[in-house]
């Protein structure tokens, strides 16, 4: 619950925004770091 008041203080994330988020990625029970995060949101990040 901390966690998610602090995200609603970020400019531009809304409660819409973080709820569609934490159903999509099931609450990130799935995932235990943002490197399993970022592929399955569909990103491929490259460092320059």
């Amino acid at each position: 619950m901390i966690r998610l008041k602090i995200s609603l203080k970020m400019e531009g994330l809304g409660v819409l925004t973080l709820s569609t988020i934490l159903a999509e990625a099931n609450g990130f029970t799935l995932f235990t770091n943002y490197k399993q995060l970022v592929p399955y949101a569909g990103y491929d990040v490259v460092e320059v």
